[in-house]
């Protein structure tokens, strides 16, 4: 099969999926520019506040201790397994397996839902921290260290979500290496300029779907590199935290926040998930599927 065999409706996905790694970020890019997320980093002006508020002692030491709790949070999500009856279970299926053979139309349901769902817990996290004020306060500075690892650990269970719901099955080692690439990777696929980013997640995506060695794939993460990867997204989430603590920023940085990251994850997780579906139920290759945006016919 070729795309040109695909109907209307997977077609309209095709460009849609083409349009976001070509850079079209959804409804929230503006305010991720305004939050400084839409290049990797926070603000200039904002961020030296924070490096200021980061070489505070306790502010150091709780950051510390909040990336080691990211990292254990890693570590027991690539010990464990992932139930996929749930998911089955949501499209009245006996076996994730057979998600495979479902029209994207009918996945797309579901993780509207599952997307839905996801962006309230990452909302009510948002809020819950709002409400412990300014950093001065105790309360502040703990829900500071608790909000990276719970930030992360939600990540991680976000785009295992998705995985289970578009029909693969985060129980598998290679698949759960995958999900983390994809959770961790999340604040460079919310930037301009994510081709390498995009590639490398549709490199290893090809690998798992032809069923490469596991000495093959554990060139792209193992939990050494993925611990790496998890320390640079806690340093990213604590910078953009400890902007919302600043009195002079605090409100416009703290109000979008989860939102914009809960829309960079699953809107990133969701087309790159939809792509591989397409990839697996027609036979196309993934690369060809996330390439440059064409019109739809």
């Amino acid at each position: 099969m070729t795309l040109r065999d695909l109907d209307h409706y997977e077609r309209r996905a095709v460009h849609d999926i083409r349009a976001w790694a070509a850079g079209d970020r959804g409804r929230l890019d503006g305010v991720a520019r305004t939050l400084g997320m839409a290049s990797g980093r926070v603000n200039k002006p904002v961020e030296w506040l924070v490096d200021r508020v980061m070489d505070d002692p306790k502010v150091g030491e709780a950051l510390r201790a909040a990336l080691e709790r990211a990292n254990e949070s890693l570590s027991r999500y690539m010990a464990a397994t992932t139930p996929t009856a749930p998911a089955a279970d949501a499209y009245g299926l006996d076996d994730v397996a057979d998600i495979a053979d479902l029209h994207l139309r009918v996945i797309d349901e579901q993780l509207a839902a599952v997307r839905r769902n996801h962006r309230n817990v990452f909302l009510a996290m948002g809020a819950a921290e709002g409400a412990a004020g300014f950093a001065g306060t105790p309360a502040a500075v703990a829900a500071f260290v608790a909000s990276i690892p719970a930030m992360q650990a939600a990540s991680l269970r976000a785009v295992s979500d998705i995985s289970r719901h578009t029909g693969f099955d985060p129980s598998d080692f290679a698949e759960r290496q995958f999900v983390a690439e994809v959770a961790l990777r999340s604040m460079e696929l919310g930037g301009r300029g994510t081709e390498e980013t995009v590639n490398r997640l549709v490199g290893l995506g090809e690998q798992i779907a032809t069923r490469q060695t596991l000495d093959q794939l554990q060139q792209y993460a193992i939990v050494g590199a993925l611990r790496d990867r998890a320390q640079k997204m806690g340093i990213a989430l604590t910078k953009r935290r400890a902007a919302a603590m600043l009195p002079v920023v605090g409100a416009a940085v703290g109000a979008g926040f989860n939102a914009v990251h809960a829309d960079r994850l699953l809107g990133g997780a969701s087309v790159l998930f939809r792509a591989r579906h397409l990839s697996r139920r027609h036979g196309l290759d993934l690369g060809d599927l996330i390439g440059p945006v064409e019109s739809a016919a």
